[in-house]
């Protein structure tokens, strides 16, 4: 079997509202120095620490962050943790499941969000263990879009560039 490589995809949401691809890398692996190889270049290209930086899951992507921007608010990508949610609830369970999450995310406030948040997983520990865990596991990532003005959160709390493009044309 062939060699498979990876890309990493870094792309900016500047202050007036522009947005450009900064990076498009090859990655060998998700390790957190294949990606910090990533970013330190894009330093040595002039980039500024981000304000606000959205990842996936992936371990090694969310080391090189906190390694090379720590004062960065990363936040979770709200795609990816529907599909992995998606994953772990019984399909008939899905939509209404689903829709409590997406409240939570929707929260007007972080507090507000963080109530929702424990009110959610109360019921649902038992019932859906691997889905709970998920987001237990990641909830200040998961809910730090929610410390971003409100125009903004449609823009930050997605990483997904076709989900991404979707979102802002609606």
């Amino acid at each position: 079997m062939g060699s498979k490589t990876g890309i990493l995809c870094v792309w900016g949401s500047y202050g007036e509202g522009r947005k450009g691809l900064l990076s498009l890398s090859p990655a060998h692996s998700e390790s957190s120095e294949s990606c910090l190889e990533v970013l330190r270049d894009l330093g040595k290209r002039g980039l500024q620490t981000p304000v606000t930086i959205t990842t996936d899951g992936a371990p090694g992507l969310i080391q090189a962050v906190e390694a090379m921007w720590p004062r960065s608010l990363r936040m979770r990508c709200w795609f990816h943790t529907m599909q992995n949610l998606h994953q772990k609830v019984p399909p008939q369970a899905g939509p209404a499941f689903k829709v409590l999450v997406a409240d939570m995310r929707d929260a007007p406030t972080l507090e507000e969000g963080q109530r929702r948040l424990q009110h959610l997983l109360g019921p649902y520990q038992d019932t859906f263990p691997e889905a709970w865990r998920g987001l237990e596991e990641g909830p200040e990532a998961s809910l730090n879009h929610l410390k971003v003005p409100a125009r903004h959160r449609q823009y930050v709390r997605t990483s997904n560039l076709a989900e991404r493009a979707c979102e802002e044309e609606r």
